[in-house]
């Protein structure tokens, strides 16, 4: 396997935008999580899981800021 540097093109271009979309299917995915664990967490009548679920929830709300912030900046 070679480093890459036996390759004549810059191929840059058609990696960001891979990788572009990828984030921007990881966004849909968070933001349709984000949705679904706030429908569970409002029907939960335990604490103990709406606790939990909280804690779910505020991790994918960090991973949505993370994969938008990625596109609004690129």
């Amino acid at each position: 396997m070679g480093s890459g540097e036996d390759i004549g093109i810059d191929m840059s271009g058609k990696v960001e935008g891979w990788v572009r979309e990828k984030v921007k299917e990881w966004l849909d995915e968070a933001r349709t999580t984000i949705k679904e664990v706030q429908r569970i967490a409002h029907s939960e009548q335990s604490e103990v899981i709406k606790a939990r679920m909280d804690l779910v929830l505020a991790r994918w709300k960090e991973l949505e800021s993370g994969f938008r912030g990625w596109i609004e900046t690129e």
